[in-house]
């Protein structure tokens, strides 16, 4: 294809046509929308507003299609980077073929330090302050919506300061898009000059913030100043020890070049959604406690590090938590935040017809199993198949997560209130959405776009630890709704009110839920009756079958495969005496996904010392003898130091040792792997 190379209008229509939507979330392959984007348009740009000060460049994604590409032109005096500040940006929105120039705000690293919420209301507020500072003529002021953008991307929405929108079938002409570009470059400068960055985060008492030299410091100082204040570590009343020990060994070894699983994925989002719901608080007690900053972490972000190494230490978990892989959490999404394409290499699971038939009768399912049975990986591994096999260009926003926990409500999950403080003192309410409502509004928009003869796109929610939140207080008045013939244009249809906001509220029915539920920490049976009629339930019971088509042990190593072998077979042996004991039945087994996964000798050692064993010792409140006499058959395993009351420091010998006399000694059949 010829392209004008001096053209703006030329090369802004090659970048809508050409971009491949289809494609999004998918490696970058160069074409002439991206050519456009990146090399033209720039180039253009800087010829049309004659400032040699402006840095001009473009972006598709980093490696990877993104959703919203653009072309940011920054003032060095206000910011290099589209992370932060204030600079004009032309936003591409190729699924709606149009495109927006304006004047917007990074929003990167205001949402890591600020939060998501915190960040929102902050962009806002610098917006209304720049609009009060210029005008620019011919430009709309006001927030932009973009409908198909990805989390990070939809932040430029209330980022917003002045825009004007082209529809590709409507582009102007030339003249008019160069004056459009002249002129809000031009008001862009004139602010720098004038105001300088006026915006920043403005910062508390006036107290002096420390900074500390490593954790080691920072934990001792901020525990210390924690006990001598009369706190306790709240997040305890958060955590289970089983939730802190997958946490824990999910920390192993993770950095900025590791490529995790699927269910180590899940456990990082776990830990990030437990802090961005847990922000207010931090901030707040933080602030009280003048906790420091630590190697870049905001006091709020070191005060949640010192308290997940606080739960480490008195569970008896090794204490890995640290400013550094906390660092990396955050930063899991990338510079910009592009798509996640999370449903490009999904493999269906074994049992995807029977959740899939499940949820199609009841609209909503629990995964329910002992710790280790693969609920929440076979969760996500089956919403990204289902959904990559039943949308033809699949957005991440079809697929959240969230977890429960005591503390989470109905704010949290429908919708609540933030208090806003304008520049002039007056505090205003604005009501903020929660998860599922975001979620339903979503799925809600794409089954009103599809076509009455077709199947609209499926939107699901993944609930992990549904059993530990108060779930008629979360769900309030729409748990009725959950029911298929309650749904959007079902022959029932219910739409209620919202308590806050009153606003209509249904639930479409191209919405599906996923639970899952830890049989360890709650019964079916105390599941709340009005949940159990809505919900139906999956059974995930130890899987021993699965080692075989997980690991090649035809070609491993011998001494791998023979721990491993009898490791397989010792759980076995266990999950049978959990079973006869009388005291803690079949929800209360060991998973076999811990010893799934694993490499080496030492990583099967390192399953049984902080998973396996904890795990147990959990059960029975820490009374080794009687987990030894009924578990292990024995009354001195050596896997435990019995004048410690506490699991032994064991290495490879003492553990193929002790599960050889186990299944030596034991009646209970088992099934070895060689």
């Amino acid at each position: 294809m010829s392209i004008p190379t001096n053209s703006l209008r030329e090369n802004l229509r090659v970048a809508l046509e050409g971009y491949p939507v289809e494609d999004i979330g998918g490696g970058i392959t160069q074409n002439d929308s991206y050519n456009a984007i990146c090399n033209e348009i720039p180039q253009i740009a800087e010829n049309v507003t004659e400032n040699s000060q402006l840095q001009i460049k473009g972006s598709c994604g980093q490696g990877r299609w993104t959703s919203i590409p653009w072309v940011a032109l920054l003032d060095p005096r206000e910011t290099t980077s589209t992370r932060d500040g204030v600079y004009v940006v032309y936003l591409f929105e190729p699924q709606q073929d149009r495109v927006t120039l304006s004047l917007n705000q990074g929003v990167v690293d205001l949402r890591k330090e600020e939060g998501k919420q915190a960040a929102i209301d902050e962009l806002r507020r610098r917006a209304r302050q720049i609009r009060r500072q210029v005008e620019i003529e011919g430009f709309d002021a006001g927030e932009i919506e973009l409908p198909n953008a990805s989390s990070g991307p939809k932040l430029y929405g209330p980022g917003t300061i002045f825009y004007k929108r082209y529809s590709l079938p409507d582009l102007p002409d030339e003249d008019t898009l160069r004056e459009d570009l002249r002129r809000i470059s031009s008001k862009y400068s004139e602010w720098v000059e004038q105001f300088g960055s006026p915006v920043g985060i403005s910062g508390g008492s006036g107290e002096k913030t420390p900074e500390y030299e490593g954790v080691g410091e920072a934990t001792e100082k901020v525990l210390e100043n924690l006990s001598l204040q009369g706190h306790d570590n709240w997040l305890k009343s958060e955590l289970t020890e089983s939730i802190l020990r997958q946490w824990s060994s999910a920390l192993s070894g993770y950095g900025p070049n590791s490529k995790p699983t699927l269910e180590e994925d899940f456990l990082y989002d776990q830990i990030e959604n437990l802090y961005e719901q847990s922000e207010d608080r931090l901030a707040s007690l933080a602030e009280e406690l003048n906790v420091g900053k630590l190697n870049g972490l905001a006091p709020r972000e070191t005060l949640f590090v010192v308290l997940i190494r606080d739960l480490q230490e008195s569970s008896g978990i090794r204490q890995n938590m640290d400013q550094e892989k906390f660092q990396h959490l955050r930063n899991r999404d990338g510079q910009e935040e592009e798509e996640e394409g999370p449903f490009h290499d999904a493999s269906e699971p074994d049992n995807a017809d029977e959740i899939l038939t499940q949820l199609r009768s009841n609209g909503q399912l629990i995964f329910h199993g002992p710790p280790g049975t693969g609920k929440t990986y076979t969760a996500r591994r089956f919403a990204r198949w289902w959904i990559g096999s039943e949308t033809v260009s699949p957005k991440a926003e079809q697929l959240r997560f969230v977890t429960f926990h005591p503390s989470f409500n109905y704010e949290d999950f429908l919708e609540g209130l933030t208090a806003e403080k304008s520049d002039a003192g007056t505090v205003s309410y604005e009501y903020v959405d929660g998860v599922f409502k975001e979620i339903c509004e979503d799925a809600e928009e794409a089954y009103d776009k599809t076509p009455n003869d077709e199947d609209a796109p499926p939107y699901v929610l993944v609930i992990d630890e549904i059993n530990r939140g108060n779930l008629a207080k979360i769900f309030g008045e729409t748990i009725t709704q959950l029911e298929l013939d309650k749904r959007k244009d079902a022959d029932e249809e219910i739409t209620v009110d919202l308590a806050h906001s009153g606003e209509e509220f249904v639930v479409p029915p191209n919405l599906f839920l996923i639970g899952t539920m830890n049989t360890a920490d709650r019964s079916i049976a105390l599941v709340d009756a009005a949940l159990r009629r809505r919900f139906g339930f999956l059974s995930f019971p130890p899987n021993y079958e699965v080692f075989e088509e997980e690991y090649d042990l035809a070609s491993a190593d011998t001494a791998f495969v023979s721990l491993l072998d009898l490791s397989v077979s010792a759980l076995q042996v266990i999950n049978k005496n959990v079973l006869e004991s009388g005291e803690l039945g079949k929800g209360k087994q060991v998973g076999h996904s811990y010893l799934l996964g694993l490499e080496s000798v030492s990583d099967i050692v390192n399953a049984w010392r902080y998973n396996i064993l904890p795990l147990l010792e959990e059960y029975y409140f820490g009374e080794l003898e009687r987990l030894q006499s009924t578990i292990f058959e024995t009354e001195n395993c050596a896997l435990f130091d019995n004048e410690r009351s506490e699991i032994d420091n064991f290495d490879e010998g003492p553990l193929r040792h002790e599960l050889e006399n186990l299944l030596s000694r034991t009646s209970q059949s088992y099934t070895r792997l060689q």
